[in-house]
């Protein structure tokens, strides 16, 4: 099997340094602005199609550069007014807010789960359910998180909880430790997403017992058909300053989306790989690898509305869990004059 380099299974958190001229295309000196993005293709793959496409410079964005990003440190950094926007998962706003901190989410990049319950295969015959992990070892990224979130809801829908019936243990997003950690039993499951789902599973080290592209067993374990999930991030001051610069990055991100929607996984794959800037971030997948990720990834994929209910459903979750001490009204997570709130 081709070795993946490690910009590959990085190729989620890859940061996009880009120049906004004026809106009207003209040349003008130009502002230098990165954007990063939390360690998922989903987070990705909507600015690098925007590249490929043209829809970044059509609205006057010209991306320059590509940097691998730690999720962990990108909230921090956008607080820190290193970077006016970033495609994180929904939480880091709430987490946010809660601490003070002004961030507001402005377009959602997905507005479904992209969390997979993995299971090692050795475990093949014997767990069939979610239930079947009770008295296992299940590892998650990071507490708070999506697969971290994802993880309890899905087992709490079957009666288990963590301490009492299962072990809940966090390993981090590393592609190569969740595999490891897989190969190795030193888990048994994981909450996972594009691309360590896909990576595994190709490497025959998992099987999936809930996927992230299936809108059934989505609604089973986690409620509903929207939930909040990734998202495009700014901080108030921005919107406040620039609303201009807000309006044309997510108009960027909705020309993207629709073009993801639209088209077949080997489209957009070769729509992503035709461009050298997005292809460094992609193209050590094989072609084979990316398009099946992306076949997997495009369910998750919405129009760029923003699900109050989605929200409150996972809020309400955060708060149960103890992530946080009280709820984040939808009004202070989101701004929705952008892109509407879904229907």
């Amino acid at each position: 099997m081709r070795k993946l380099s490690r910009r590959a299974v990085l190729m989620g958190a890859g940061v996009i340094s880009f120049r906004v001229g004026g809106w009207s295309g003209a040349a003008a000196a130009a502002d230098s602005l990165p954007l990063p993005f939390s360690g998922s293709t989903e987070s990705s793959l909507p600015m690098m199609v925007a590249v490929a496409k043209g829809y970044a410079k059509d609205h006057d964005i010209d991306v320059t550069r590509f940097v691998a990003s730690p999720g962990a440190n990108i909230r921090a950094n956008l607080i820190g007014k290193q970077f006016e926007f970033a495609a994180l998962d929904w939480s880091h706003v709430s987490i946010a807010r809660i601490a003070g901190a002004p961030l507001r989410t402005v377009l959602a990049i997905t507005d479904r789960s992209n969390q997979s319950l993995l299971v090692r295969s050795t475990l093949r015959n014997s767990v069939k359910t979610p239930t079947d992990l009770k008295g296992k070892t299940v590892g998650v990224s990071s507490p708070g998180s999506s697969s971290w979130t994802y993880a309890k809801m899905a087992l709490e829908h079957v009666g288990l909880h963590p301490d009492r019936d299962y072990n809940l243990i966090v390993i981090g997003g590393d592609t190569g430790v969740v595999t490891t950690a897989l190969q190795t039993g030193r888990i048994d499951a994981v909450s996972a997403w594009e691309p360590i789902t896909s990576i595994a599973l190709s490497r025959n080290v998992a099987f999936p017992l809930i996927e992230a592209w299936n809108l059934k067993q989505q609604v089973q374990y986690y409620g509903a058909e929207r939930l909040a999930s990734l998202a495009l991030i700014t901080r108030d001051d921005v919107i406040k300053a620039k609303p201009d610069l807000v309006k044309r990055m997510v108009g960027t991100h909705v020309a993207a989306l629709k073009f993801i929607r639209a088209n077949s996984a080997e489209a957009i794959v070769d729509t992503v790989l035709s461009n050298p800037k997005s292809a460094e971030i992609f193209g050590g997948l094989g072609k084979t690898l990316f398009t099946t990720i992306v076949e997997r990834a495009k369910p998750a994929f919405g129009e760029g509305c923003i699900s109050k209910q989605g929200y409150e459903l996972l809020m309400k979750r955060l708060v149960d869990y103890k992530v946080l001490p009280r709820e984040i009204p939808f009004n202070d997570y989101a701004d929705t004059s952008y892109v509407g709130v879904c229907a």
